[in-house]
């Protein structure tokens, strides 16, 4: 089992950590901080759809949800986030690099076999680094998965995967809407979450009048087609 194994986690709404540092770095952690970035970072790594998995400074200081609490302003912030990314390479956690074109922009990433190898290619200029995705907590919420945790029920792997389809086949605001109206309407089932994309879907959503929130918009969900999934 090399440094790259990766425990697997298959719940949605998790990411993935590599099992070399549960096992050879964990213990050496003592700073809260330094284990929120550390998250942090393997959380951007598993999001990322880039080949070379790797992360600045930079990227960690634009996701402002994510630093509010590292000091009252942006200098504050930044050597904090600076200072904690020096001290994941002492403990050798995190390996870095200068980047190709930006000498004063370093380049961090996990401490693995097959990562070292990757910065000996990108200092030797035979690979070129692509630039990440835009990756911050503000882009991936709100999380349908959680969204349906705290109003509808527990997430099973069934229900992980039907959300997925659903994902899959409608907007995050369509999801988002009919959870809220099932909600009002005190209807917790995901049969009649799905009865209601599936209405908008066939119907066109653009000819409802809910967006003006009416009592009458809202109980149009509790009659027809929709009764026979509504069980007080």
């Amino acid at each position: 089992m090399n440094d790259d194994t990766r425990s697997q986690i298959e719940n949605p709404g998790q990411f993935n950590i590599p099992e070399s540092f549960i096992t050879d770095h964990l213990s050496k952690i003592n700073d809260p901080d330094l284990f929120k970035l550390l998250l942090y970072i393997f959380w951007r790594f598993d999001k990322s759809r880039s080949e070379i998995k790797y992360i600045t400074a930079n990227n960690i200081l634009t996701d402002e949800i994510f630093c509010e609490n590292f000091g009252k302003n942006r200098d504050e912030i930044s050597r904090q986030v600076n200072k904690l990314l020096t001290d994941a390479i002492e403990i050798k956690v995190l390996i870095n690099c200068s980047h190709p074109a930006q000498a004063d922009n370093k380049l961090y990433f996990y401490n693995s076999i097959m990562n070292q190898q990757a910065i000996e290619l990108i200092e030797s200029g035979e690979i070129k680094i692509e630039d990440i995705e835009d990756i911050s907590l503000a882009i991936n919420k709100p999380n349908i998965y959680k969204l349906y945790e705290e109003n509808i029920g527990p997430l099973t792997p069934l229900i992980a995967e039907t959300l997925e389809d659903a994902i899959n086949t409608y907007s995050s605001d369509w999801i988002e809407e009919a959870v809220q109206i099932a909600v009002v309407n005190n209807v917790r089932r995901w049969k009649y979450i799905q009865a209601i994309l599936n209405s908008w879907q066939e119907e066109g959503k653009n000819a409802r009048r809910d967006q003006k929130d009416t009592k009458e918009d809202r109980e149009k969900y509790l009659k027809g087609k929709f009764s026979d999934l509504i069980k007080h």
